[in-house]
């Protein structure tokens, strides 16, 4: 998968386990107790049972396998993956360096990785067969007004009781895990596009649609969408970045510097299916 917009030119590999799972003693400290004494066997079980955000299913997610950068462009691999397995170690280890941070008394330095057993033992972040990685797109978008001249930035505030990560924050919008529309296999090969992708985050996060395009009976015809009709793929760039914790990478699109959408595209749109 090079170039500009990316889709899919065949089937995925397939699932290829990641060596690490979240479920290694290591990860122990970062896990609580049930209230037999009891601990529980990984975060996302902790997190589903003690404070289930709203939005919290362990979906297929495209996995990050490969990621290479040239002068001639960009390529990035996927397989196929989980979400509870990314919930299980970025998640995991985040709350191991919080938990660290604050026994550490304030010092403002960083952790010692004696401290961090989890974090350890991921090693290498870039090391895509190691642990499970799955990708986020974040898109910045500027709602410009042609006859006013006035444009302005969207930004969403993420709800601590709705999402599992990233809770509290201001983000861009749109943003979302990349990951097919439903678990249906048609849908691993249809929905396989970063900017299909996009359009279903603009869509739900913008537009006010939901998150259900009934593709559990039938794959999203995407070409019959108006809204995929009013936006133009080739006119935009990609770029990856990383959290210093080796977490979820975002997919950052642009056009330039951002998405630019005229009012009019601002409208609800209706799904239509092959």
């Amino acid at each position: 998968m090079t170039g500009g917009a990316l889709t899919s030119s065949g089937p995925l590999p397939g699932r290829l386990p990641a060596r690490i799972k979240g479920t290694e003693p290591a990860f122990a400290a970062a896990l609580p107790l049930r209230g037999d004494g009891t601990r529980f066997g990984s975060y996302a079980a902790a997190l589903g049972a003690l404070r289930r955000p709203a939005l919290f299913e362990d979906r297929a997610c495209y996995r990050l396998l490969e990621a290479q950068s040239t002068p001639a462009g960009a390529k990035l691999g996927f397989g196929e993956g989980r979400y509870f397995e990314v919930i299980n170690t970025v998640e995991a280890i985040a709350h191991e360096y919080a938990a660290a941070t604050l026994a550490s008394g304030g010092t403002g330095q960083p952790p010692d990785m004696t401290a961090l057993p989890a974090r350890a033992l991921i090693g290498e972040p870039t090391d895509l067969a190691r642990r499970p990685t799955m990708v986020a797109l974040c898109t910045l978008v500027l709602r410009a007004d042609r006859r006013s001249g006035e444009t302005a930035m969207i930004l969403h505030w993420r709800d601590p009781a709705r999402v599992a990560s990233g809770g509290g924050l201001y983000q861009v919008a749109p943003v979302g895990i990349f990951q097919p529309s439903h678990d249906a296999e048609w849908n691993q090969v249809n929905d396989f596009s970063l900017w299909r992708c996009f359009v279903r985050e603009l869509a739900e996060e913008l537009l006010g649609g939901g998150e259900d395009y009934h593709s559990d009976t039938a794959p999203i015809d995407y070409e019959r969408w108006p809204l995929q009709a009013g936006l133009s793929a080739a006119e935009y760039r990609r770029g990856v970045a990383a959290g210093p914790a080796g977490g979820r990478p975002p997919l950052l699109y642009r056009r330039g510097d951002a998405v630019v959408l005229h009012p009019p595209m601002l409208r609800p749109h209706e799904v239509s299916h092959q």
